[in-house]
């Protein structure tokens, strides 16, 4: 097992259009923002986190720094989730690998980040958990696909290299259904 730094990454860069208002900063049952939630649940198993968010000093930016969470601003967000992905993994270039979580999935269990977490340190190009036979977030990479991400389109994210090294994803079975469950509208939060 590598002893490389596993750097997560929160992708919290978008608009939040389809559900009316800034989403990460609706508070769930547990006190905690669905940003904040999303954040300590990954950050929980990871050496260190980034959070990317749109802009430097909104209230997405602030809420993350004045709960000691690093970000870094994906500079053309609007472009899409690559390019957010790609900023995550410039301001971290140097980790062993990453994992790449979405901050309007606040329901993950740290079982589930500290499997893959273990599975990217075994030397996994990716991995990913699979509840109900469906792929779900977050999605773990190894360095030897740095020039990969770094060289993603800005719309597509990582689906593109999901598909190109399907053969190499190590498929991570769970009953945690938090993997597959984002909140895009208000009637998603439980």
């Amino acid at each position: 097992m590598e002893t490389g730094r596993v750097t997560g990454i929160l992708l919290a860069a978008g608009d939040s259009s389809r559900f009316g208002s800034n989403k990460l900063l609706k508070a769930l049952s547990n006190g905690n923002t669905i940003g904040i939630s999303a954040a300590r649940s990954l950050s929980e198993r990871v050496d260190d986190l980034t959070v990317v968010v749109a802009k430097n000093d909104d209230l997405t930016d602030m809420m993350f720094r004045n709960n000691a969470y690093k970000t870094v601003v994906a500079e053309n967000s609007n472009l899409g989730m690559g390019n957010s992905l790609k900023s995550g993994i410039w301001a971290n270039k140097d980790s062993f690998g990453w994992l790449v979580g979405l901050a309007d999935m606040p329901y993950i269990g740290v079982k589930v980040i500290e499997s893959l977490v273990s599975e990217i340190r075994n030397g996994a190009k990716m991995c990913a958990p699979f509840c109900e036979g469906a792929r779900g977030h977050p999605v773990g990479f190894g360095r030897v696909l740095k020039e990969d991400l770094l060289c993603l389109g800005d719309a597509s994210g990582a689906s593109g290299l999901l598909q190109k090294y399907r053969k190499d994803l190590v498929e991570i079975p769970t009953e945690d259904k938090g993997v597959l469950h984002d909140i895009d509208f208000p009637s998603d939060i439980i």
